[in-house]
């Protein structure tokens, strides 16, 4: 992040102090992000662990779940898949307390799914979480696939496109991988 863009977002929390926690918490969750996108994991924590405090202040079950989530992002980003399920298992507990029926079952999705990236020692995309969920009852596989290798309007993916085979047991990533040897990234 630039001095310029890093100035901005300092000066939109601290205006935000000034309004009250409700803005000020609201203000470090998007400065959390910003930090996050720009690469600056450290910092982006920070601020989303100053917005969490903050929002648990002020009883705002829904903003404590939005920014754990995004803790949860930067934890993965850092591959702290272990800190990053925690984050998921503590956003769990505030959506089964407020009976959030369509936030639940994606977050125990993730939650399992870091057990899986913490074996496999990379983080499991979360196209591929769903993919595996929705495989049914056994052992199979999902595979993770390189959208840039696949021809627009293709009805098949190339062997090439597939970057690696990730085991599944009745819908769950067991954590094991298989590398394409033929994934070549462009």
């Amino acid at each position: 992040m630039r001095r310029r863009e890093r100035k901005a977002v300092e000066r939109a929390v601290e205006q935000a102090r000034r309004t009250g926690p409700a803005d000020t918490a609201a203000a470090l969750s998007d400065a959390g992000e910003a930090y996050r996108e720009a690469g600056d994991q450290d910092e982006a924590l920070h601020c989303f662990h100053q917005a969490l405090a903050l929002y648990g202040e002020l009883d705002d079950v829904q903003g404590q779940l939005v920014v754990l989530t995004k803790v949860a992002l930067v934890q993965r980003a850092a591959e702290r898949f272990t800190d990053a399920a925690d984050a998921y298992q503590q956003a769990l507990a505030l959506s089964v307390a407020l009976d959030w029926q369509t936030v639940t079952p994606l977050l125990q999705l993730k939650v399992r799914a870091m057990a899986a990236a913490e074996t496999a020692g990379i983080d499991v995309p979360d196209q591929l979480i769903e993919s595996a969920a929705s495989a049914g009852p056994g052992r199979m596989w999902v595979y993770e696939v390189d959208d840039n290798l696949v021809p627009k309007g293709a009805t098949q993916i190339p062997a090439q496109a597939i970057k690696r085979g990730w085991e599944v047991d009745d819908g769950e990533l067991t954590g094991l991988i298989i590398p394409n040897v033929n994934y070549r990234p462009r």
